[in-house]
């Protein structure tokens, strides 16, 4: 796991680490079918996003759990805390914005 990349601790059958790193984002995308950079493929949160992205991030944190063995942790009882963690995740793991970059957009271009 990289320690460049930020991690969120999550509850589940015991405490383990999520992460959103470019490894998991393919992940996600080849258990979907959705690309994590397209908001249009990404609009619909079901439960087959909640599973293969919180699959694909506690991989990316060092997990060896099967999407299965992911989906049997997640339930209606946890469901809102895990898009909480989630969510937490992706805010996390967004860049944070530059004052400059936002002033004049075309100097960070090329």
């Amino acid at each position: 796991m990289n320690k460049l990349v930020p991690s969120v601790e999550i509850e589940l059958d015991e405490p383990r680490k999520i992460v959103l790193d470019l490894n998991a984002m393919v992940d996600f995308g080849q258990a979907t079918g959705r690309d994590l950079l397209d908001p249009t493929s990404v609009d619909k949160v079901d439960t087959v996003y909640i599973r293969a992205m919180l699959w694909a991030c506690l991989k990316a944190g060092g997990s060896d759990l099967t999407l299965e063995e992911v989906g049997a942790l997640v339930n209606l009882g946890n469901m809102k805390y895990i898009g909480e963690k989630l969510t937490e995740l992706r805010i996390a793991s967004m860049p944070e914005s530059d004052d400059e970059e936002v002033k004049n957009p075309e100097s960070s271009v090329g």
